[in-house]
């Protein structure tokens, strides 16, 4: 018992030394970095640093994909068909680089305009069973407790390739 007390003592002891000796600076110094000093980065270096990794680690691949849109107005579930697109980036294989751009496809079709009481989801996979799987789900959990009528676009719409200039 004696000897974890002088264990603990010795320990704190030690401690509290190598804190006042790691705290002691020069008190003349300013602790604030002045210009020019330590590093400084922008916004741009910032986003083309993000940029350079996400091309680093993205891939073509060909990705089925549908769309889901929920009016928030008329309470409707929209649902397009399972679509395959070719040679689509994929970041990390989870993120479509252009993922934004076919939600707005689909919720410009389905409200025949820019209306922002819809909102829209984009569901991808690499398989199109994944996809279909999904889609099933989606349909299946909303219709059995009757949450919203859902209607199909089918063949009416096509998601048209988005290309980057």
């Amino acid at each position: 018992m004696l000897f974890k007390r002088v264990g603990v003592f010795l320990f704190l002891a030690c401690m509290i030394s190598a804190g006042a000796s790691a705290q002691s600076r020069d008190r003349n110094q300013s602790p604030v970095l002045g210009t020019g000093q330590g590093l400084e980065m922008n916004r741009s270096d910032l986003a083309k640093m993000r940029n350079n990794k996400q091309e680093k680690n993205s891939e073509q691949t060909d990705v089925y994909m549908f769309a889901v849109a929920f009016s928030l107005i008329d309470s409707v579930m929209y649902t397009s068909d399972i679509q395959k697109m070719e040679a689509e980036t994929l970041n990390n294989h989870w993120f479509l680089k252009n993922r934004e751009g076919y939600e707005n496809q689909f919720s410009a079709f389905v409200t025949g305009g820019d209306d922002e009481t819809t909102v829209t989801f984009l569901y991808f996979s690499e398989e199109e069973k994944r996809a279909a799987r999904k889609l099933a789900t989606l349909v299946k959990r909303n219709s059995k407790t009757n949450r919203f009528p859902i209607i199909g676009t089918g063949e009416e719409f096509r998601f048209t390739p988005i290309v980057e200039l």
